[in-house]
C-alpha cells in the first residue's frame, strides 16, 4: 500500500523514470557517439534529426547514436526544457561511465538545442527551472556541440561560432 501512494505521489509530481544509457564495454562507440535532442512536437523521438543520425553513422566509422527521449510533446516549454537537460545530463554521465574514453556529440534542434545548452552550461534566468552545468569532468567526452533552430539566439554574443552559407548544415569553421 506504501508504495502504490509513492508511486502516485511521483506521479504527481511529474518526476519521470530515468532512461539508461549504460552500455556494454564492447559497445562502446570507437567512432562518436552522438545523443541527438529533437524540437518540440508531435513524432518519434528522432524525428527530424534522422538525416544528421545517418550522416554521423555513414561519415564517421564506429559510430552510435541515440535520440534523447523527453518529453517534447509537452506544452510547459520551461519544464519540458529543465526535464530534457537534467536528462541529457544524466545520458551522458551513464554513457562515459559506461565508456570512460568515449567521444560524445550533441546536437540540439529548437527546444532541443535549449536542452542541450541548458544541460551542457546551466540556466541563469530567475524565470526558468533550474539546472546546474554538467560537470566539468565530462569536458574530455563531451567533444562538440551543435544547436540549430535555437529559439533563444541572439547575435553577436561571444558563445557563437561557425556559420553556416551555404544552407547544408556544416560549417568551415
Amino acid at each position: 500500500m506504501f508504495f502504490k501512494k509513492f508511486l502516485l505521489i511521483l506521479t504527481c509530481f511529474g518526476i519521470n523514470s530515468s532512461h539508461a544509457q549504460r552500455t556494454p564495454p564492447e559497445l562502446c562507440a570507437t567512432g562518436v557517439h552522438a545523443i541527438l535532442i529533437r524540437g518540440q512536437g508531435p513524432g518519434d523521438h528522432l524525428n527530424v534529426m534522422v538525416s544528421m543520425q545517418n550522416l554521423v553513422l555513414q561519415l564517421i566509422p564506429g559510430s552510435s547514436s541515440v535520440a534523447l527521449p523527453y518529453h517534447h510533446g509537452g506544452s510547459d516549454h520551461r519544464i519540458v526544457a529543465a526535464d530534457g537537460a537534467t536528462m541529457m545530463q544524466q545520458y551522458i554521465r551513464e554513457y562515459v561511465a559506461s565508456c570512460p574514453h568515449s567521444r560524445i556529440f550533441l546536437m540540439g534542434y529548437s527546444l532541443g538545442a535549449i536542452i542541450m545548452m541548458d544541460g551542457l552550461c546551466g540556466t541563469s534566468s530567475l524565470w526558468l527551472n533550474p539546472v546546474s552545468a554538467i560537470e566539468p569532468q565530462f569536458n574530455r567526452n563531451v567533444i562538440a556541440a551543435a544547436a540549430y533552430g535555437d529559439e533563444t539566439f541572439i547575435p553577436g554574443m561571444p558563445w557563437n561560432a561557425g556559420t553556416c552559407t551555404d544552407g547544408v548544415g556544416v560549417s568551415d569553421e
